[in-house]
């Protein structure tokens, strides 16, 4: 499960899922880092392409998804992402949606509910 919040750019995704991250319009000379952080701004993990044709993709599989953890009294957890793109020692923080230069990118996480090929051998 993936959902993205077209207007203010918010996240929802289920915990061991794949799911791509395309981002459009960016310049193709930018290294584009995705990374998402924990509540307590502590990286959990990070992807970067170079755009083609102004269009950059994240695909995210299940390794990376799985260490968004829920806790077992939870409903859901939440953790935050950024965008930033780079070039020679250049980096810029991208706004995503409606956001305000001060606001972060919510991602909200549903638990794992059950295994796949990719999940099963854990």
């Amino acid at each position: 499960m993936y959902i993205v919040d077209e207007e203010t750019g918010d996240m929802t995704v289920r915990q061991g899922d794949t799911y791509t991250f395309r981002v459009e319009g960016v310049s193709d000379d930018y290294e584009l880092y995705y990374s998402v952080y924990d509540t307590n701004r502590n990286i959990v993990w990070e992807l970067n392409t170079t755009p083609v044709d102004g269009i950059a993709e994240f695909t995210v599989t299940p390794y990376y998804s799985n260490q968004l953890s829920v806790p077992k009294n939870k409903r859901t957890a939440t953790y935050y992402y950024g965008l930033k793109r780079c070039k020679d020692g250049y980096e810029d923080t991208l706004i995503v949606g409606d956001k305000a230069v001060n606001e972060l990118n919510k991602m909200t996480v549903y638990p794992l509910i059950t295994e796949g090929t990719e999940n099963a051998h854990e």
